[in-house]
Order: structure tokens, then C-alpha cells, then sequence
């Protein structure tokens, strides 16, 4: 497998060469996730987000799921599709 330190972009492109050339895909920690990604309000008490790193997670994360290959990880991975 090929292990990937830092995702950079999530061009369509970028996203299917490294789902195809990477065994599996962990997902870091790291800023709250925007709640309207899983059909929510933004609450007082939710913290930073980034909606760049949302988009680029969600990509990665969809292209794995479609692929069949097995994520790691933290809040993204809950709230993909929604969930």
C-alpha cells in the first residue's frame, strides 16, 4: 500500500488514483465537523470548522466506501451521507 501524509486536494482526478493505489484510508482529528453536513443547526457551543477539509474528507471518504476499502478515522467518518 501507499501511505499519503497530508491529502492536498480533492480533485476528482487526485481522489481516484489515491483510492486506487491505497490499501485503506485514515481520517485524523481535527476541527468540528459543519453540521449541516448531517442535517443539523449550527449550535452556540459548535466549535471552528473548515469547510474545505469537510469537502475534501467527504470525497475521500465516498470514493473508499465505493471502493470497498476499509477507513479509520475520527467525526468525519460518522457524519458522511448524513449518518
Amino acid at each position: 500500500g501507499v501511505t499519503v501524509l497530508g491529502l492536498t486536494d480533492c480533485t476528482a482526478r487526485t481522489v481516484a488514483d489515491l483510492t486506487e493505489m491505497a490499501d485503506a484510508l485514515f481520517v485524523t482529528g481535527g476541527v468540528d465537523v459543519d453540521p449541516a453536513l448531517y442535517g443539523e443547526e449550527r449550535l452556540p457551543q459548535c466549535g471552528a470548522t473548515d469547510p474545505w477539509r469537510d469537502r475534501m474528507e467527504e470525497a475521500y471518504i465516498g470514493a473508499f466506501v465505493r471502493a470497498g476499502k476499509p477507513i479509520f478515522g475520527a467525526q468525519s467518518l460518522r457524519t458522511y451521507d448524513g449518518r
